[in-house]
């Protein structure tokens, strides 16, 4: 089974997907996670990645279906996979389904995570604060609020086509 997972930033995709993953037995892939550790890396990508974050924008389309391909095809995800923050754009869903249909492969299901503006900057500012109290770096976006109501603009600038796409093709299940 291949699910995605949609949803703004602080609208608890994580914590669903990692009782998903223990259930059904198959990989929780993160796009999010892959380019943290781009961003650590401090390569040339990871430096860019590391940029458009911080700025609160999202990450080109070129890069993250390059991240996701080169993820997709690992053995693990032979068996099925739940893809968490991607796609993110009308040019990434398309991107994602011919790659797949490439591998005779399909999206089963995608869940649309919903969330109100104000309850997205309150639990990234939360999240942020609590890293700070564990003695844990945060996650820049998560410190400024002005990224983070960049990143809520580029994400409605992005969902509708996304929901609409899926809805068309009858696998779009939207929980509040």
């Amino acid at each position: 089974m291949n699910l995605v997972l949609i949803g703004q930033q602080g609208s608890g995709k994580d914590t669903q997907w990692h009782l998903l993953e223990k259930k059904l037995k198959i990989p929780l892939l993160s796009i999010s996670q892959y380019m943290r550790e781009a961003v650590a890396s401090n390569s040339l990508l990871g430096n860019q990645v590391d940029q458009y974050i911080k700025d609160g924008n999202l990450v080109p389309d070129e890069i993250c279906d390059s991240v996701l391909r080169e993820r997709l095809n690992k053995p693990d995800c032979s068996n099925g996979y739940i893809l968490d923050g991607s796609p993110r754009t009308g040019p990434q869903a398309i991107l994602l389904d011919y790659n797949l249909w490439g591998k005779n492969q399909k999206i089963d299901k995608v869940i649309l995570l919903t969330i109100t503006d104000e309850e997205i900057i309150t639990r990234l500012k939360g999240r942020a604060e609590e890293a700070l109290k564990k003695g844990e770096t945060p996650r820049s976006d998560d410190l400024n609020e002005h990224a983070i109501k960049r990143r809520i603009i580029n994400y409605k600038n992005n969902i509708e086509v996304i929901r609409m796409y899926y809805e068309m093709k009858g696998i779009l299940l939207e929980v509040d």
